[in-house]
């Protein structure tokens, strides 16, 4: 009420939906930079002291998050040209996300960045969270998901929202309910599962998402052809099974998920 006047400009990585509902605010999600505007904003920060191939190089580790390429400037910043050269060469995700060094009194890296968002969630949240990096393929569906944590549709489906929410998942193009971790995300989600998660559990875990495509993939085939009639899969409870009302839409799971299901085979074959 006090700057009814002024022009308000209000930054969060959670969406606001309380702060819309109650003020009418308008709602923008800002997307990623795109490769040009990531390049100008470091060479802003930086002048010319970065070869084009050390500026793309950094540009695509980034994934277009201005927030870390700052970070990342900030960290270059008093470095000379020859340390600079060295400091991009040890340079990897993983790195990125961890921080090659924290001189200063700001964040040394992705994970300062993104584990205030992390610490929001819910302990079963973060578990999710972290569990989704161990399906094998590049997006996955609500079954995979309840797969990957172990959980029923409603509770798994919540804790999707919340990660959506606070943009530490992001909805995939490729239809509704399907999800995605942005790459350095990824690299931050599978940082905490290194570090929160025990190896029993990331385990289970695979092997529930690997039963579930198999499953998912038996169901499919049988829709398509009522000849096909292997042995059923051996059934586990947290495992969930999805249906097909007709072949076309068995057809259709096949064709969304072809990526997903050549990730599992490959990975299932190179882990015995």
């Amino acid at each position: 009420p006090l700057l009814t006047n002024c022009f308000v400009v209000i930054t969060s990585r959670r969406l606001l939906v309380s702060l819309r509902a109650e003020t009418g605010a308008r709602q923008i999600t800002v997307a990623p930079m795109s490769p040009a505007e990531s390049a100008e904003l470091l060479t802003a920060q930086l002048g010319g002291r970065l070869g084009e191939r050390q500026r793309a190089g950094l540009v695509a580790l980034c994934g277009g998050i201005p927030l870390l390429l700052t970070v990342l400037a900030g960290n270059l910043a008093n470095r000379s040209a020859a340390a600079i050269e060295e400091y991009v060469t040890l340079l990897d995700r993983r790195q990125l996300v961890l921080g090659l060094d924290d001189h200063g009194d700001g964040p040394a890296g992705g994970a300062d960045c993104f584990e205030p968002s992390y610490q929001a969630l819910a302990p079963a949240e973060r578990r999710l969270f972290r569990l989704l990096t161990l399906h094998p393929g590049p997006e996955f569906g609500l079954d995979a998901a309840c797969a990957c944590g172990g959980q029923p549709q409603a509770e798994t489906r919540r804790g999707l929202g919340r990660l959506v929410g606070l943009h530490l998942l992001e909805e995939a193009d490729s239809g509704v309910n399907r999800f995605r971790f942005h790459d350095v995300l990824g690299e931050y989600a599978a940082y905490c599962r290194d570090r929160d998660e025990p190896p029993e559990e990331q385990a289970a875990a695979v092997r529930r998402v690997l039963d579930y495509y198999v499953a998912a993939a038996t169901q499919a085939g049988r829709a398509m052809q009522r000849s096909y009639n292997p042995p059923p899969p051996s059934a586990r409870p947290s495992v969930p099974v999805t249906t097909f009302t007709s072949s076309e839409d068995a057809v259709r799971w096949f064709g969304r998920e072809r990526v997903n299901l050549t990730s599992a085979i490959l990975y299932a074959a190179a882990h015995d």
